[in-house]
C-alpha cells in the first residue's frame, strides 16, 4: 500500500464503520463472525462474537464494525463496497 493510503488511515484502527453489504452471503458473513439469528421479509439480524445483535435492512444493507480492518475486509465481498465512517 502506498504512504498516502497509510497516513490517511492511521488512526482508524478502531472507530465506528458502517460496511455496505450487498451481495455478501450469510456463509460468508458467518465466516466473519456475524451469525444469521433471525428474518423477516425487511430485515436480517445478525449476532456477532461478542453477542450484539446487528438489525440489517435487506434493501440496503450496512453492518456496524469497530475495526477499519475487519470493514475493508467486509467490504472486499460487497458488490458496491462502501465505508462510512461514523462520527
Amino acid at each position: 500500500m502506498g504512504a498516502l493510503y497509510r497516513s490517511r488511515c492511521r488512526g482508524l484502527s478502531m472507530g465506528r464503520f458502517f460496511v455496505r453489504v450487498l451481495g455478501v452471503s450469510d456463509d460468508v458473513l458467518g465466516f466473519l463472525g456475524f451469525r444469521l439469528v433471525d428474518e423477516d421479509g425487511e430485515f436480517k439480524v445478525y449476532e456477532d462474537l461478542s453477542g450484539k445483535d446487528h438489525i440489517v435492512e435487506k434493501t440496503n444493507p450496512f453492518i456496524y464494525v469497530t475495526d477499519f480492518n475487519d470493514a475493508q475486509h467486509l467490504s472486499r465481498h460487497a458488490d458496491n463496497p462502501t465505508i462510512v465512517i461514523s462520527p
